[in-house]
């Protein structure tokens, strides 16, 4: 997917690639940040705002936020992800991740250091 960001302060468009996992139900993207301190463009979604999206050839539009690090959806996100692709816990430096019990109260202090989770709710849905 690609997302096409209009920097907070800048007001410069950017155009990010990014992974993402979909909630079609809800009609929701959900894109987690890896190495978020390192990155910048997650930061403008710390307030709901306006994001268009290219999915599959579609441009779409929907709102941005990104969910609160200390949150219950935050953990539930995480736990969900890792119980479906558990090698993304490699992908987010997270030592000694065990699929069976999922993610310790450590690891999920850990992560909320170093990820990002961005919900996007797509207009229309």
């Amino acid at each position: 997917m690609l997302i096409h960001v209009t920097g907070r302060r800048s007001g410069r468009r950017y155009t990010i690639p990014v992974g993402y996992q979909r909630d079609p139900e809800a009609g929701l993207l959900i894109t987690l940040v890896s190495e978020a301190p390192k990155k910048q463009w997650w930061r403008n979604y710390l307030e709901a705002r306006p994001i268009e999206v290219r999915l599959r050839g579609r441009h779409l539009r929907g709102e941005a936020v990104v969910i609160a690090p200390e949150s219950e959806e935050f953990a539930e996100r995480v736990a969900a992800t890792l119980r479906r692709i558990p090698g993304m816990a490699r992908v987010f430096g997270v030592a000694g991740y065990d699929r069976q019990r999922g993610p310790s109260p450590e690891q999920r202090a850990y992560l909320a250091r170093q990820i990002a989770i961005v919900r996007i709710q797509l207009d229309g849905s």
